[in-house]
């Protein structure tokens, strides 16, 4: 009985034997022998490099994609915890303003001869003491003889605190000459749009924004 059973267990020694060396020959991997190579995180260089790249979408109304890099730099341990939420909170304001400018700006289309030759310059937020703040487009179109004209555009509504689509909506029913209540995040938006380029002015007029 012995003998059967050291007998049976040379066997599926030699069978397995005989599978690892198909296996190589066949030139399929050995999992068992397979390791996982560490990869080394990137360099400072590269860090800065890539926190460039988070601002530069920023500055092209590219959000989502700005805010994703910052995240993966603080994974890195690049900028801290507190740094990433104080970006996260730009981000919000930065894209509530782009997307408050493309609902002004699909209001004056309503009104331009020319509505495809729109061109933005910039825009502002004003706010003031009692949080009462403006949507003010500086932007040029043609006339109604082909000439390009530059003017001011001002469009206040009322804007309901952490409801940006119910905003939106109470925009559209109502005459522009309801208030726009931004409550405590006003007082950010008096310098923001300075931030923004002529990149980001270009996505807002043709929809491009990232958020």
């Amino acid at each position: 009985m012995k003998r059967i059973i050291s007998l049976c267990l040379m066997g599926l020694m030699l069978l397995t034997a005989i599978f690892s060396f198909c296996a190589c020959k066949s030139g399929k991997p050995n999992v068992a022998a397979q390791t996982t190579q560490p990869t080394d995180p990137p360099s400072q260089a590269e860090l800065k490099k890539m926190e460039d790249e988070g601002y530069a979408c920023w500055k092209a109304a590219k959000f989502k994609d700005g805010i994703n890099i910052f995240r993966q730099l603080n994974k890195y341990g690049y900028i801290s915890a507190y740094d990433l939420e104080g970006r996260e909170r730009l981000y919000d304001i930065y894209a509530i303003q782009c997307r408050l400018c493309e609902f002004v700006i699909r209001k004056l289309r309503q009104e331009l001869k020319d509505p495809q030759s729109l061109v933005l310059y910039g825009f502002k937020i004003e706010a003031d003491k009692t949080d009462t703040v403006k949507v003010v487009l500086d932007y040029g179109a043609k006339n109604g003889f082909g000439g390009m004209e530059r003017d001011e555009y001002v469009y206040p509504v009322t804007l309901f605190k952490g409801d940006l689509e119910k905003t939106l909506k109470y925009a559209e029913y109502y005459h522009p000459t309801e208030t726009f209540y931004l409550d405590d995040m006003a007082d950010y938006f008096a310098g923001c749009a300075e931030f923004f380029g002529q990149e980001a002015y270009d996505a807002v007029v043709n929809g491009t924004c990232n958020y």
